[in-house]
């Protein structure tokens, strides 16, 4: 079963609870059907993970990120995904995470047929997070935890619009299949393009 920590997590990965949304206990209660008790102990853990601020004598929220460190950790994980496909092309068991990866890939192009935006962002966050775990590099992967990637993709969802995700999306299928052919230079590529297009789209917002 999943937790409430958990929950919550994903409402604030997909977009569905917005940057600097009040997180009321009770409300959160009804939804899950739990009792305030395991809903506050959510908010704790998630506090702890950067992805909820505690506000004394009043409710909690989904934290805000300044547009600033939008940017500056966009450029930060073009970096760290490319040190991710190098990583992953010379792991033994490569095979199974590209396997993985043309699963998730499935599921990004169904979630696009279906014009689901949330589904789209999901989907495109957990293959993300695949690919980086399926690098073994654990150096990597505790990075990207202590950046905040999770509440990075709610507030890049809040500030560039779905629109952008959407585009963004367009070219896993060749991304998996550069990596099914060790080609790291080609999939290097497709990552280079899909972060300038956000990276656009997120000057144009921000000015």
């Amino acid at each position: 079963m999943t937790s409430v920590a958990e929950q919550i997590r994903l409402m604030i990965n997909s977009g569905e609870l917005r940057p600097g949304q009040r997180l009321v206990e009770k409300d959160l209660s009804d939804i899950f059907g739990v009792s305030k008790v395991p809903v506050r102990e959510a908010l704790r853990t998630l506090a702890g993970d950067g992805l909820v601020e505690l506000v004394p004598h009043s409710s909690a929220r989904v934290r805000r990120i300044s547009p600033r460190e939008i940017i500056g950790l966009q450029k930060v994980l073009l970096a760290l995904f490319k040190v991710a496909i190098d990583d992953l092309l010379e792991c033994e068991d490569r095979a199974a995470t590209i396997s993985l990866l043309e699963k998730r890939v499935a599921c990004i192009n169904q979630a696009r047929h279906n014009k689901d935006t949330l589904a789209i962002i999901r989907e495109l966050h957990a293959f993300q997070t695949e690919m980086t775990m399926g690098s073994h590099n654990n150096f990597l992967i505790d990075t990207l935890k202590r950046a905040r990637y999770s509440v990075y993709h709610s507030h890049l969802t809040a500030t560039v619009g779905t629109i952008e995700w959407v585009n963004a999306s367009s070219k896993y299928d060749e991304l998996v299949a550069r990596l099914a052919n060790s080609d790291a230079k080609g999939a290097k590529k497709i990552i280079d393009w899909k972060y300038q297009q956000v990276l656009r789209a997120l000057a144009n917002k921000t000015g």
